[in-house]
């Protein structure tokens, strides 16, 4: 579980730096401390995982007639709310766009298996300070993946397989 939290973190660490925010935070305390703008917050807003069971893959298996199924034990789903900060609204407000545009649908675990990327935006709020004027942009970005066992069975073709014999006929 915790290896898919970092993944999905270190996925939008990178993807705010990629769009000129070279500071990503993962604790409010440390964003707190912080002055010069734009920054980010990246902050883990809830996790889930629920039994699911359902069939996710198909390939073919490691001999000519077997057949590898893939099903998801459990469905889990991370949601992480990132905090845009800029000095003012236009700012915050392309800077959140950007973000969202550039999201890809997908990420992959180090399993190779696919984790589903989608976002919802959030109202931004204002601060009050006047000290420090500032503009966020919030944005909650739900990955949900899962955890996945490999089965391996045999794959009969019908034709070949089975024998098939003619009515049986009875005398009365």
């Amino acid at each position: 579980m915790f290896e898919v939290i970092g993944s999905c973190r270190e996925y939008l660490e990178e993807h705010l730096k990629s769009l000129g925010i070279m500071r990503v935070y993962t604790r409010a305390e440390d964003a707190a401390k912080h002055q010069a703008l734009p920054y980010a917050v990246v902050m883990i807003d809830g996790q889930t995982a629920q039994r699911d069971g359902s069939l996710v893959a198909r390939a073919d298996g490691p001999g000519p007639d077997e057949r590898t199924l893939r099903r998801r034990l459990y469905r889990r789903t991370v949601k992480v709310l990132v905090t845009i900060v800029h000095r003012d609204r236009a700012a915050a407000d392309a800077a959140g766009e950007a973000f969202l545009s550039g999201l890809t649908r997908r990420i992959f675990d180090t399993g190779g298996n696919a984790i589903l990327v989608a976002a919802q935006g959030a109202e931004p709020e204002e601060e009050a300070s006047l000290l420090k004027p500032r503009e966020t942009a919030h944005i909650l970005v739900v990955f949900e993946g899962g955890i996945y066992a490999d089965r391996v069975v045999k794959v009969y073709d019908l034709e070949t397989s089975l024998q098939v014999e003619g009515e049986i006929s009875q005398e009365v």
